[in-house]
């Protein structure tokens, strides 16, 4: 179990790094405007030392910016499909319109939203977020020479890709299967 926890928070890192690295982009025009010096003295006059600072700050910190929301939620995102993948699979291995015969009943839609929701909830619950675990799994990451780094950034990429990929697939075997 260890290693499923690493391997997700080095997943979860790469997410959040390669969010980090689009939003510097996306901030650059933002970030050089507020270090223009009388936008900063208007600042200043209103109790903001570093406005760039600040909005470096808001987009990077690990416990509290916009950018790890953005990763928590692309991580549930992953096990979502992960789930659906499997779903695809069943309904075509037994042949049967799952999504069909749920969709006909509103509750039973429901529930099927509901059982497709928690259990990635959980898992990230206990393996990320649970006495902030990735807190210390991004620490460790961060203390690892840049080439490691760079494999394991390549690594999170490859599993996103498959995850991709399986439900891609899932959905041409489907698709072959029941119609």
């Amino acid at each position: 179990m260890k290693n499923i926890e690493w391997y997700w928070n080095v997943i979860h890192f790469s997410i959040f790094s390669l969010l980090i690295c689009s939003q510097r982009i996306f901030n650059y025009p933002l970030v050089k405007l507020l270090e223009i010096k009388s936008i900063k003295n208007f600042y200043a006059r209103r109790g903001v030392k570093n406005p760039a600072g600040m909005v470096n700050d808001v987009t990077t910190n690990d416990e509290y910016s916009i950018n790890i929301l953005g990763a928590n939620i692309q991580m549930g995102g992953i096990l979502v499909m992960l789930e659906y993948s499997i779903f695809n699979i069943f309904q075509a291995v037994s042949g049967l319109n799952l999504l069909a015969i749920i969709s006909e009943q509103k509750l039973s839609l429901i529930l099927f939203a509901v059982l497709l929701i928690f259990p990635p909830g959980f898992f990230n619950y206990y393996t990320l977020f649970k006495n902030e675990k990735y807190l210390n799994y991004f620490a460790e990451i961060r203390q690892l020479a840049p080439l490691q780094v760079r494999k394991l950034h390549l690594f999170s990429l490859c599993f996103i890709v498959l995850t991709i990929g399986i439900l891609s697939g899932s959905f041409i075997l489907l698709q072959g299967v029941l119609y």
